[in-house]
């Protein structure tokens, strides 16, 4: 059996997700607990998944050129991303997400998509040989259609 090439046209962004017993009202502000920071965006996650099950996984994405573009580029080394794909730009920061999960799990979360919405179809066609060879090219919409609808 070969190794399958999968490229993911998608989204990355770090997720702030912080405890707290209850959610916030407009207004208020209260402690919280257990504040974690880590990778996210789904693009970002199925790149990941795919690299974990073997495949030759390959991530289209665009990062800000912030410290936090840095949690991106670390986790791809580490999980064997193909990131010849993934560029940064200046104009916009990496995208982030600020979860607040109350004490029975729900949550509310606030998503600046950040330099993922700078995708578009030129953006995808820069991958065209990578995505002309794999077996599998996959796109999440947490970037904008036109760039999506150009993966496919």
């Amino acid at each position: 059996m070969t190794t399958p090439i999968i490229t993911v046209v998608g989204s990355f962004a770090v997720g702030l997700t912080m405890r707290a017993p209850k959610l916030p009202i407009f207004g208020e502000t209260m402690l919280g607990t257990d504040f974690d920071m880590g990778p996210g965006g789904k693009g970002s996650n199925q790149a990941v998944a795919t690299a974990r099950l073997g495949a030759k996984s390959s991530l289209l994405a665009i990062l800000g050129t912030d410290k936090l573009a840095g949690i991106a580029t670390d986790l791809y080394a580490a999980e064997g991303v193909d990131t010849t794909l993934v560029t940064e730009r200046s104009e916009r920061p990496t995208g982030v997400g600020i979860i607040i999960l109350n004490d029975k799990g729900e949550n509310f979360i606030i998503l600046d998509m950040g330099a993922n919405e700078l995708m578009d179809a030129r953006s995808v066609d820069a991958g065209d040989a990578r995505i002309a060879t794999s077996d599998v090219v996959m796109a999440v919409l947490e970037v904008p259609v036109e760039a999506a609808a150009r993966a496919m």
